[in-house]
């Protein structure tokens, strides 16, 4: 029996050792420093166990995790019942110091007391905080350690401060309200309700202001959110109520897999609040209604909208959140309303229907049409003439239709403009995705001219067809062609320069047209280089077959030279330098009889039609300067025949001298 009293001698010994140890303060010293160290590591802080006490049924610990930051706990427990009844404080006054403990920049305070009661199988947490100067309490009910259940008010925090806690801006003011109960944690099957409420909210402008550059109006809200807990699937309803915008929703979540079922619905009383966030000036009311149903690998989206007056409806699908197929009508949009909407002056009105049908709206592999018509259209001159700073341009109706096939990275369309102006259709336009190239090709037809007084500036006779095609990539290339005044013109324009081709141009029609004197009928063939942004130009030009219709000039060449140049055939060439509205040019015209019409330096104004020119003219033989001032269609023409007269005197001396001499050798 000596080696049981041996094993019972050495039990006891190590008994008392361990007694020693743990629950005598000797023991608790040699013990604390190794706590420490555990805990250091741990935290990645430098944490000191300023107090340990660990005594047969009682412990006190007061732990530093910073010099600011301290846990404190003490209490009684049975070793055999597993029982413990505790106490606890959490002081951390300074939280930025506890990053490495949060992983995340904390900002101010935060302090927590309360009590542990129970079994090591069955822990009661109960306490309160004053986190962001709330009244907050919680119950925490621990099972074998881990979390059981969870209930939890907080009232009358600052939402601001809980802002400025996260790291975030104080950009928003409120009481906010937390109800919560978790009646089972585990993270794959939560059970429970929240209950979230803000109240006498308010968006802090100066923040805004600040952080953000935007500049918003006193905006008070109200928010409300109510989740209940489902295992793998969530229900909620939310609300948030403001001067800028009330959004509602409600319905079903799956997180794991995103998978929803809700609706949702968003109403704006007055967009123009949106601006600060938008960017854009914004005005009037838009309401937005709908339901989304599925998951992350397909999600169907609906809604409806008022958009301008109108009755709009769109379906999507979307996978993986990305767009894939879109359906969409637009009925009876409001033109005037959309202008207004998007803070446009009052260009005109119009009815606008669209119909979307895109079945695969996936980059790059885009499938589908979309059709639009906007009817009883009509623009109101008076607004766009002093928007453009044009002339003063008719009232005029006008209707569009489209229909544009979308085939991968192609985007076809044909147009069909019908107004009171002009006829346009572009049979073709395509747009490349991937080379961000627009080309077309277009015939524009206008019955009559004149209406175009407000561009052009001066009054035209006649009507006129062009065609052509269109290109808009880096640069503007565009070709026109016109078969008009009994000729042809041929134009190409890249970006600000235009050059114009002029064959057979009868120029009696081409003056009709101007609703200049129709002096001269004859065939012109000419080139024009023209730089619209400059204003500047050339233009070269060569006139055959020319013969002049009744005028003064002409007229007074009759009376006074007796000379009929109106028998008589021209041809000749005309120069012309352009700046602006001021038109210089040089015209040589030379008959089949030896006379001619020749013009240096003469000037027009296109834009007031005051010409001002010098003609040397040679009709049969005899010089006259004809001088042209004043407006084009009643100019003042005066005609100075001394070189005419000179030359008949020196014709009746020269025959006095002869008669002369005649008698004096008789």
């Amino acid at each position: 029996m000596k080696w049981l009293g041996m094993v019972t001698g050495i039990i006891l010994v190590l008994c008392a050792a361990g007694y020693s140890l743990l629950f005598t303060s000797p023991g608790n010293a040699l013990i604390a420093p190794i706590i420490e160290k555990k805990i250091n590591r741990a935290t990645a802080l430098p944490a000191t166990l300023q107090k340990f006490e660990l005594r047969p049924g009682r412990f006190a610990v007061t732990l530093f995790l910073s010099q600011d930051n301290r846990l404190e706990g003490e209490g009684d427990f049975g070793l055999l019942s597993r029982s413990l009844t505790a106490t606890y404080r959490v002081l951390f006054n300074d939280l930025p110091a506890l990053q490495s403990l949060t992983k995340t920049t904390l900002y101010g305070k935060f302090q927590t007391a309360g009590t542990v009661t129970g079994s090591l199988d069955d822990l009661l947490i109960t306490g309160s905080s004053d986190i962001a100067a709330s009244q907050t309490s919680y119950d925490v009910t621990l099972e074998n350690l881990q979390p059981r259940q969870v209930l939890a008010k907080m009232n009358n925090a600052e939402l601001a401060k809980l802002l400025h806690m996260v790291g975030q801006p104080s950009s928003a003011t409120g009481q906010l309200d937390v109800d919560l109960t978790l009646t089972d944690l585990d993270p794959d099957n939560l059970k429970g309700q929240a209950e979230v409420k803000i109240n006498q909210g308010e968006l802090d402008s100066t923040v805004f202001k600040k952080e953000y550059d935007i500049t918003l109006p006193q905006t008070p809200f109200t928010y409300a959110l109510n989740v209940t807990l489902k295992g793998k699937e969530l229900g909620y309803r939310t609300q948030f109520a403001s001067t800028l915008a009330t959004i509602a929703s409600k319905g079903s979540l799956v997180p794991k897999t995103m998978g929803m079922d809700l609706s949702y619905h968003v109403d704006f009383a007055k967009l123009e609040l949106l601006q600060p966030f938008t960017g854009t000036p914004l005005r009037g009311a838009l309401k937005l209604s709908g339901t989304a149903k599925g998951d992350r690998k397909w999600l169907h989206v609906e809604g409806a909208s008022d958009l301008a007056g109108s009755k709009s409806t769109f379906q999507a699908g979307l996978s993986d959140f990305a767009p894939a197929s879109i359906t969409a009508k637009i009925k009876n949009l409001q033109l005037a309303r959309a202008l207004f909407m998007v803070s446009k002056p009052h260009y005109g009105d119009g009815v606008l229907n669209v119909d979307i049908n895109i079945a695969d709206a996936k980059a790059g592999e885009l499938k589908g049409s979309i059709t639009s018509e906007l009817s009883k259209g009509l623009l109101d001159g008076k607004v766009i003439a002093a928007e453009f700073t044009l002339g003063d341009m008719p009232d005029t109706t006008f209707n569009i239709k489209t229909r544009t096939t979308l085939a991968g990275k192609f985007i076809d369309t044909t147009t069909i403009l019908n107004s009171s102006l002009v006829t346009l259709k572009m049979n073709r336009t395509r747009y490349d995705l991937n080379e961000s190239l627009l080309t077309s090709d277009y015939q524009a037809d206008i019955p009559n001219l004149d209406r175009f007084f407000f561009v052009t500036g001066r009054h035209l006779k006649g009507a006129m067809t062009v065609k052509g095609d269109l290109k808009k990539g880096e640069h503007l290339d565009l070709t026109a062609h016109a078969d008009t005044l009994g000729g042809r013109l041929d134009a190409i324009v890249h970006d600000d320069d235009v050059h114009v081709d002029i064959k057979k141009i009868q120029t009696l029609e081409a003056l009709k047209m101007l609703i200049y004197p129709e002096i001269l009928a004859s065939s012109l063939d000419g080139s024009l280089a023209y730089n619209l942004k400059q204003k500047k130009g050339t233009f070269a030009a060569n006139l055959s077959d020319g013969k002049f219709t009744r005028n003064i000039m002409l007229d007074l060449l009759l009376n006074l030279a007796q000379t009929d140049l109106y028998k008589e055939r021209f041809t000749g060439t005309l120069h012309s330098k352009i700046n602006k509205e001021l038109i210089t040019s040089d015209l040589d015209l030379r008959s089949n009889n030896s006379s001619s019409i020749i013009g240096k330096k003469a000037t027009l104004n296109s834009k007031t039609k005051q010409v001002d020119a010098n003609l040397d003219v040679l009709a049969n033989n005899n010089p006259i300067t004809v001088s042209i001032r004043g407006k084009v269609d009643k100019p003042d023409v005066k005609l100075d025949t001394s070189a005419l007269i000179k030359k008949e005197a020196t014709k009746v001396l020269e025959k006095e001298v002869n008669k002369l001499l005649q008698n004096l050798f008789k």
